[in-house]
């Protein structure tokens, strides 16, 4: 969809809406300054819970969608998935109560965001879903010393939300599709490194998502919430949007432009998974009276 979409002309005339340069989550990462392509997702998804000191391993368990075809099964990822918050709750407790181990528990976050953590050791390499997309899947196969026991995992999850999906009325995915699920970003609480200072005072981030309140938290960025971005008083503000807020692109799009056009931020963009939106310069009177005139008079550049 076009992000720009339903927007008055006035707007569309200050925005300009690019595909990013990198993925949307390494376009984040360099806009703030952070010194990683991706966000600590596990590190920030564990400071949720109050997890226990006798955990081993945490790793991201991420929800997706596969397109499968004759020739492979392909990443669709989380964009075109269409599971809602109480039907991630409950696939969350069937997998907790029928195929976790003594020591193991799946946490939610959020529909898209969950957290599975482990009393065992069990180093896991996988690179995070974004990083995936668009690849065939079909002889995809976990790193790792306990890459057995993922594999078996992951494989035993899909069983199950097929499961529901045949018998229990969980919805079903689209046409020659299946509900998997992708581990990645495996840490052991007690080694990892904490999340470092961002000495960047010019940079506000504006974001509801949780996750995203709780980097800025302990990487010392300021923050607001979407309600208060009139409250933003730093000269960059980046605003993050994610897949589940695509509905609302154009009210939240209207009231960050609101805002921003009327202060005196200077360098305002809103990263989506899809799309990257900045402000353009203001043009100068001088500007604006040749471009009327063009306008009205039928000129063209």
């Amino acid at each position: 969809m076009n992000p720009l979409s339903g927007l008055s002309e006035q707007l569309n005339e200050r925005l300009d809406c690019q595909l990013p340069k990198l993925d949307w989550q390494s376009q984040l990462c360099h806009s703030i300054g952070y010194p990683a392509s991706d966000l600590p997702w596990t590190q920030l998804r564990l400071a949720q819970f109050e997890i226990g000191p006798d955990i081993q391993s945490a790793v991201c368990c991420d929800p997706v969608l596969m397109q499968l075809t004759h020739r492979g099964a392909y990443m669709l990822g989380q964009s075109p998935l269409q599971l809602s918050q109480n039907e991630a709750i409950r696939i969350v407790a069937q997998i907790n109560e029928r195929l976790t181990d003594a020591g193991e528990s799946l946490f939610l976050v959020d529909k898209h965001a969950w957290l599975f953590t482990s009393v065992n050791e069990m180093p896991l390499a996988s690179k995070p879903v974004h990083s995936l997309i668009g690849k065939d899947m079909f002889n995809f196969s976990y790193s790792g010393e306990k890459s057995v026991h993922w594999q078996q995992l992951a494989t035993e999850i899909q069983m199950l939300i097929k499961h529901m999906i045949d018998y229990q009325g969980l919805t079903p995915p689209q046409v020659e599709s299946m509900i998997n699920v992708h581990f990645s970003g495996w840490i052991n609480p007690h080694s990892v490194q904490p999340i470092p200072f961002i000495d960047n005072p010019a940079v506000s981030i504006v974001s509801d998502n949780e996750l995203i309140k709780t980097f800025c938290k302990h990487s010392l960025l300021a923050h607001k919430s979407v309600a208060d971005i009139e409250q933003v008083k730093t000269p960059d503000l980046v605003a993050v949007a994610f897949d589940e807020e695509q509905g609302r692109y154009s009210a939240l799009l209207d009231f960050w432009c609101e805002r921003v056009l009327s202060g005196d931020t200077k360098n305002a963009r809103i990263i989506c998974q899809d799309a990257v939106i900045s402000l353009k310069p203001a043009k100068s009177l001088f500007r604006r009276l040749f471009a009327f005139n063009r306008k009205t008079t039928g000129l063209k550049p």
